[in-house]
């Protein structure tokens, strides 16, 4: 193991809580990163990420811990590693011990530089009900997260769009997930929109208790290089009803319990695992919606959960 940092509490290397605050080392032979951190129900816990370094050259590192004890690392501003440590983080303004490389290993062969070590800076929260673009487009971006929002389990989600061209691979659109992850419990995809290769139809997903990863898919594509209105329903009674342009193109009684309200949301436009679809949306609106005594029988054919 080559040591290339190492911030411990209490000087000691593992694995109790507050040893690995992170620590960071490199496989042997190799420079692809075993990345520890400390939470409280596992000192050794962590996120490496598959790739190698390239040697002879500088490479970004960044590794971001979150207060729901969410791991993310990124190299070059690409996210290669995203995990869900559990138990709670170590917490701030204790003292720390910084080592590069430490006393229990031989050190990589390697510099750094530029090395920052900052507050996490949560995105702010998003209003309910109004415009959470605050009147601007966005263009979309793989991984760039929007901000947060509290969930509404009878819900309206409304925006335009305008595609550029068809993308290969799913094209992330709008992503709100309550834990930070891609699919398939109950509420990572509350919802999740992306077109489909090679296509500007929709695959719109609203998970229910019985099924994290159910929705409703539009026919119809959206046509290219025109602001196109998309209107997505989704009722208490779990009915998921979808709008283009006014004119309704897909209605289905998904089963199950929605998503509860007033849980936090992370939503993402686009999300990190997927590419970006290549589109700009405005207008984006996410409100409360009244439930129906009635709902009509679905138009539409039932997606397998597990396509993307």
């Amino acid at each position: 193991w080559g040591s290339i940092l190492h911030f411990t509490a209490d000087g000691s290397d593992c694995c109790d809580f507050g040893q690995r605050v992170p620590a960071i080392f490199a496989f042997s032979g190799s420079t692809k990163l075993r990345i520890r951190y400390s939470t409280s129900t596992n000192g050794n816990i962590g996120c490496d990420p598959l790739q190698e370094l390239p040697l002879k050259m500088w490479n970004d590192v960044k590794i971001q811990v979150l207060d729901n004890s969410q791991i993310m690392i990124y190299y070059n501003g690409e996210e290669v590693c995203n995990y869900k440590m559990g138990g709670s983080v170590f917490p701030s303004d204790r003292s720390l011990m910084v080592y590069g490389g430490d006393p229990w290993h031989i050190a990589a062969a390697a510099t750094i530089k530029d090395l920052q070590y900052t507050a996490f800076e949560h995105p702010p929260p998003l209003l309910n009900g109004n415009n959470m673009l605050n009147s601007k487009e966005h263009r979309l971006k793989k991984n760039l997260l929007l901000g947060s929002i509290k969930s509404i389990a009878s819900y309206q989600l409304a925006f335009k769009i305008k595609f550029d061209e068809k993308v290969d691979g799913w094209g992330s659109v709008l992503h709100f997930t309550a834990d930070g992850y891609n699919c398939c419990d109950f509420g990572q995809r509350v919802p999740g929109i992306w077109t489909y290769s090679g296509s500007t139809k929709l695959h719109i997903r609203s998970s229910t208790a019985t099924n994290g990863n159910n929705g409703c898919d539009p026919p119809q594509e959206l046509p290219l290089k025109t602001w196109n209105d998309v209107k997505i329903q989704v009722l208490d009674n779990s009915q998921i009803m979808i709008y283009y342009n006014g004119e309704e193109v897909c209605n289905y009684k998904m089963g199950g319990s929605v998503f509860p309200s007033d849980r936090s949301l992370m939503v993402y436009g686009g999300d990190p695992w997927h590419i970006a679809a290549a589109a700009t949306i405005k207008n984006l609106h996410y409100t409360a919606l009244a439930p129906t005594a009635e709902m009509r029988k679905c138009m539409c054919v039932y997606e397998d959960p597990n396509d993307n």
